[in-house]
């Protein structure tokens, strides 16, 4: 117990105050492509900015119960601004964004 704690201590003392000790990366590491049908509970929030303007991706989203979903709260208030609920589109069974799969559905 001593030596896991003298090792901790000396991982934090490495680095400098203020400055992040974490190195992040953008990059999936050892990912896979999915295969479609094996997510059906995760959908793509889509939002229109008027009733004649195209939908555009905005978040991703996920079934949680028959009529709900959930989402990040940036995605339904951007810019402290809640959007209209009748210019939200979500779909489900996408292998893209671009190429929607076989079974694909629009709420």
């Amino acid at each position: 117990l001593i030596f896991l704690l003298v090792g901790a201590l000396r991982d934090v003392a490495s680095f400098s105050c203020g400055k992040t000790a974490t190195i992040f990366s953008t990059r999936i590491s050892n990912g896979k492509d999915a295969e479609e049908g094996e997510w059906p509970w995760h959908g793509a929030l889509y939002y229109r900015t008027g009733q004649n303007q195209p939908h555009q991706y905005r978040c991703g989203a996920t079934l949680i119960g028959s009529r709900s979903v959930l989402t990040a709260a940036h995605c339904i208030v951007p810019n402290g601004i809640a959007i209209v609920p009748d210019n939200v589109q979500v779909k489900f069974g996408m292998i893209s964004r671009n190429h929607p799969g076989s079974n694909s559905k629009s709420y």
